[in-house]
């Protein structure tokens, strides 16, 4: 198979795995993202209006903190690998957002609940979204301030102020799982309108 061809295949739930295990092994940084943390990150930069590369992109997978720190890989056929995984999810988050975002669903993790009932984790998906705000904070501000209920799960679960809110609510466990169950509608709703701003309006061609 071609590289290009490769580099657009989304990855198998082994390879998900496979990253996270990567991630949160001695061989990256301390402050590196897990692969939920990640897909968070890149959604918000992939919706965002700004064209971000996909070399600052990794710099902070790397290194969520400062954007600095870099992995130890063990050669340079290892290293290939972890990036080429990492590219081909970030390919996969663009495409899509863009082609078919009816299918998009945010990457978190479960586990199960004292009810035997599948619960969402989405601290860390919430955190990465949000750490893609930052990174264009003026550009972002102005969509938050309009539609704030677009980014009420993420601000809760992503932010050290809504992890003090959540504690004062004491939601219970419906209602956190509402919250995850929005996340894939709260994106769409930020993405498609990212999208309507930054596109121009094609006039229709006329047939002669």
């Amino acid at each position: 198979m071609k590289q290009d061809a490769l580099l657009a295949l989304p990855l198998t739930d082994t390879e998900i795995e496979q990253l996270d295990d990567f991630l949160i092994s001695d061989s990256a940084p301390e402050e590196a993202m897990d692969v939920s943390m990640m897909d968070g990150f890149m959604t918000a930069l992939a919706s965002s209006p700004n064209l971000v590369m996909p070399t600052t992109m990794l710099r902070w997978v790397w290194d969520a903190e400062q954007g600095v720190d870099q992995p130890a890989f063990a050669n340079a056929e290892d290293a290939e690998r972890i990036v080429g995984l990492i590219i081909r999810h970030w390919n996969d988050v663009n495409a899509t957002l863009r082609e078919t975002p009816c299918a998009y669903e945010p990457l978190v993790l479960e586990r199960d609940g004292d009810d035997g009932r599948a619960l969402s984790i989405i601290d860390e998906w919430c955190v990465g979204y949000y750490k893609g705000i930052t990174l264009d904070q003026a550009t972002w501000s102005p969509l938050m301030a309009q539609h704030p209920e677009w980014f009420t799960v993420i601000l809760l679960y992503g932010t050290e102020a809504g992890w003090d809110e959540l504690k004062r609510r004491k939601d219970g466990l419906d209602q956190h799982q509402a919250f995850a169950d929005s996340l894939a509608d709260s994106v769409l709703r930020i993405h498609h309108f990212w999208i309507q701003q930054v596109l121009p309006t094609v006039p229709h061609s006329r047939r002669h």
